[in-house]
């Protein structure tokens, strides 16, 4: 009153049920999204990310506390996901405001590729009208996809064996080894390698004689090939086919796509006849003297 003595007092509440229930919503739904195994960014209209959940900060190699500061489509994806994008993904978001296709994300620290299957989504944000932006969610697709791929070559590698099967069943020795330089030029081309040849041994005289061979035009070439070659020369040569099971050793240990794809074939560990493993060197072309 006018003595300055409280008489009164006013006490008002308001009910924060539903807003507490609404923000434990959302953080139960961030929470999610951080240990969900799908991949899912924001970014806004000029490419910056303003937010990158754990799975799709490990496929571009950020750290979980990494700032996105300065981090832009441009700096954390690849060339072709750039073309792509540019080229493919924004002209369907302007006119269907929405893409779906398969992309790739590359750690940009080990150089892993992730593939995967992406929706990306052009939609209103909630908190700022009149301003968009892009949402991306994917679905790793990388072991799909190799096993796809795995049983597409075992498919291609089983068709290039019943053709060379049915090429010996219908000719007589001297047609198919006629024919063996085509054979070879395909046995290459199927297991992405830059040479392949055929010999023959005979075990009675101990002499190999090579019988026909391809090089691709990555490789230097065969050079000059002997008619005959004393099997004496090549006792390790020898030992190794009969341990290895007619794989070499440096196929076996190199790193090509034929190599691992015949080490899955023959399971087990090849070793030069000393018994000992050694650093392989790359095949290096001279001159024959």
């Amino acid at each position: 009153d006018e003595r300055g003595v409280h008489t009164h007092w006013l006490h008002v509440r308001r009910d924060l049920t539903q807003r507490r229930e609404a923000e434990n919503d959302r953080r139960r739904f961030q929470g999610l999204i951080e240990q969900t195994t799908s991949l899912v960014f924001i970014a806004e209209r000029g490419g910056k990310l303003v937010y990158a959940n754990a799975a799709q900060r490990r496929a571009l190699g950020l750290g979980l506390d990494d700032p996105l500061d300065g981090i832009t489509t441009a700096t954390a994806f690849t060339e072709m996901q750039q073309a792509q994008i540019e080229d493919v993904v924004l002209p369907a978001l302007r006119e269907e405001r929405a893409w779906q296709g398969e992309s790739v994300f590359v750690d940009r620290n080990t150089g892993a590729r992730t593939e995967v299957l992406a929706d990306v989504q052009y939609v209103d944000d909630p908190l700022r009208p009149g301003v968009r932006f892009f949402a991306c969610v994917s679905r790793d697709i990388t072991e799909e996809n190799r096993v796809a791929e795995a049983a597409r070559r075992r498919r291609e590698l089983d068709d290039f064996a019943a053709r060379v099967a049915q090429a010996a069943l219908d000719s007589d020795r001297g047609e198919f080894f006629a024919n063996i330089q085509v054979l070879m030029r395909e046995l290459g081309t199927t297991l992405r390698a830059d040479v392949a040849f055929v010999d023959s041994i005979d075990l009675e005289r101990q002499l190999l004689r090579p019988s026909g061979g391809w090089s691709s035009g990555r490789y230097c070439g065969l050079g000059d090939v002997p008619a005959e070659v004393s099997l004496d020369r090549l006792a390790n040569w020898v030992a190794l086919l009969q341990r290895s099971g007619g794989v070499m050793h440096y196929v076996r240990t190199s790193d090509t796509p034929w190599g691992r794809e015949l080490r899955e074939s023959f399971p087990g560990e090849a070793r030069p006849a000393n018994g000992r493993l050694e650093r392989q060197r790359a095949p290096v072309c001279r001159t024959p003297q």
